[in-house]
This record gives C-alpha cells, structure tokens and sequence, in this order.
C-alpha cells in the first residue's frame, strides 16, 4: 500500500505496533476472504491525503479515493 497526498508525494506505511487488528504482508488470503485491518500512514503537518493504491502479490493494482473529512 502507498498513499499519495494531493501534491502527488507518495508515502509508505509505518511499521508499528498501532490499532488492531493490523494488515501482515506475509498473510495470504484466498479469493473471496474477507479482511478487516488498518495501515498506519505517517504524514506531516499541512499533508493532505488523496488515494491509496495498492498492489496484490498476484499482480492486481487499484486506486482508491480518500474521503475528505466532514467540517
């Protein structure tokens, strides 16, 4: 998983020990599992996230949109 911020700087995710339960990249899932998890990004002040995109071991990528949070 990366992250872009709307000033299309990319922004890895941290290792650490923060909300549960937590993503592993040395987990496989089977087609039609479901997962829940976070990915803690660290970012700087002012940053401004835009999307996420990811990419499968399999070779599958997508984007996704990151919602702006309500006033």
């Amino acid at each position: 998983f990366d992250l872009k911020d709307s000033d299309g700087h990319t922004h890895d995710p941290a290792i650490t020990s923060g909300p549960t339960p937590q993503i592993s990249s040395y987990e496989n899932m089977v087609p039609g599992q479901v997962a829940r998890g976070f990915i803690v990004f660290p970012l700087g002040d002012g940053s401004d996230p835009a999307e996420l995109e990811y990419r499968s071991s399999a070779g599958s990528t997508g984007t996704i949109a990151v919602p702006k949070p309500s006033p």
